[in-house]
């Protein structure tokens, strides 16, 4: 009660305060306000001590009472847990026994299948004995077998080597042979470098016949090496006593790695026989003797071959000639071009020219030109010209016109 004894003061003598009081003794009420105001802020102060600490206090019994509960949980679950042990146990009790029983029965049967155990050991020992024994046999056999199969083989090789060594005498004495029974000449002296194994002469033409087998054991790369040979044939195609084409003779049994047998070189062919296929070749090309082409053809047909051949050989002069004059033209044009023009174009004109770049048809052996493909992009090109107002027929004339008074 003492704690608002201020308060009570101030409301006291606040309520008694005449105007008189109010002008005379304002001091004394102001002193008795503030003295109360002070009592009030300890008393708001003290309430909310009291009202924290009441809080704490129920917060501390709802914990309490949370763990109070908790724990009589804890207690009939442990009490749970107890029964369910006390069962578990007495379980595991009634099945110990007759595991206990089992496993007496269950040494009884070891027993009786260590005895079974080792009667079969014995017999398997046995019979591993005996399936040594006999694979020891068989082993022995297999090597015996082994063995003659190597030696098969080795001596197959090795006369499969004496044969492919022999392969040149055989072609040579086979192709004399032959020419001492059909009567052909077989040439053995040359005006040329680079002899072949063997030659005849028919229709005063030289015709070669090379002998070509493997250099090893392996057939994998003697097609390749065929092809090779057939690049450097060209010694002997090239002279003009020498038959244009050119037969290259290998061993029969070498006929399955053979992926071509005829090769088309341009200047010349190269065929690829075997040595059973002599006789019949060179009675073919013997039957060369027996007529002579040119004389044959009529007045009529050698006129028309004479004249074929001579426009041919015009087109082809006049193509050269014309060509003449443009490379002359053009190379006078470059070196104007880097004469009169100055240096700083001069350097990019050299940088487009490097980068510059020009994919002309590849020429292959075995691909033909076609004709019909020539008279299109020749069409093509004079329908460009025609829209460029250069006709063909006219800039034709005037290369013509050019060539001949620069010829």
């Amino acid at each position: 009660m003492n704690t608002i004894s201020k308060m009570r003061t101030f409301f006291e003598s606040f309520k008694s305060l005449s105007f008189w009081k109010r002008l005379f003794s304002w001091n004394s009420v102001l002193s008795c306000a503030y003295g109360a105001w002070e009592e009030y802020v300890q008393l708001s102060e003290s309430f909310h001590r009291e009202k924290a600490e009441k809080a704490i206090l129920l917060s501390e019994k709802q914990v309490w009472q949370s763990e109070k509960t908790s724990l009589a949980d804890l207690i009939d679950a442990e009490k749970a847990i107890s029964n369910k042990v006390e069962a578990r146990n007495s379980k595991l009790e009634n099945s110990l026994m007759q595991t206990d029983q089992l496993l007496r029965e269950k040494e009884k049967a070891l027993q009786t299948l260590e005895q079974l155990e080792a009667q079969r050991v014995k017999q398997h020992d046995h019979r591993m004995a005996q399936a040594l024994a006999m694979q020891e046999s068989f082993e022995n056999e297999k090597k015996r077998l082994n063995d003659e199969r190597i030696r098969e083989v080795q001596f197959r090789e090795e006369k499969q080597r004496e044969t492919w060594r022999d392969h040149e005498s055989a072609v040579a004495t086979c192709i004399k042979r032959l020419c001492d029974k059909h009567a052909i000449e077989y040439v053995t002296e040359f005006t040329f470098r680079g002899k072949p194994d063997n030659a005849i002469k028919i229709c005063d033409e030289i015709i070669v016949f090379d002998a070509k087998s493997p250099a090893g054991e392996n057939l994998d790369n003697f097609f390749g090496y065929l092809k090779n040979q057939t690049e450097l044939s060209v010694k002997y195609a090239s002279h003009e006593s020498v038959r244009k084409d050119v037969y290259m003779v290998v061993p029969s049994n070498t006929s399955e790695v053979i992926g071509k047998w005829s090769f088309d070189m341009g200047t010349h062919r190269v065929y690829i026989i075997t040595l059973d296929a002599l006789e019949p070749v060179i009675l073919s090309l013997k039957q060369l003797e027996t007529y002579d082409f040119a004389e044959q053809l009529s007045p009529e047909d050698r006129q028309a071959i004479c004249r074929v051949i001579g426009s041919l050989l015009y087109a082809s002069k006049r193509r050269i000639q014309v060509d003449q004059f443009f490379n002359g033209h053009l190379l006078e044009l470059i070196a104007k071009v880097q004469r009169e023009l100055p240096d700083s174009m001069l350097d990019d004109i050299s940088k487009n020219e490097k980068a510059m770049k020009l994919n002309p048809s590849v020429d292959k052996r075995s691909k033909e030109i076609s004709l019909a493909a020539l008279n299109k992009t020749n069409g093509q090109l004079d329908g460009q010209a025609n829209s460029f107002d250069v006709p063909g027929l006219q800039a034709l004339e005037l290369v013509e016109q050019y060539g001949i008074s620069n010829g």
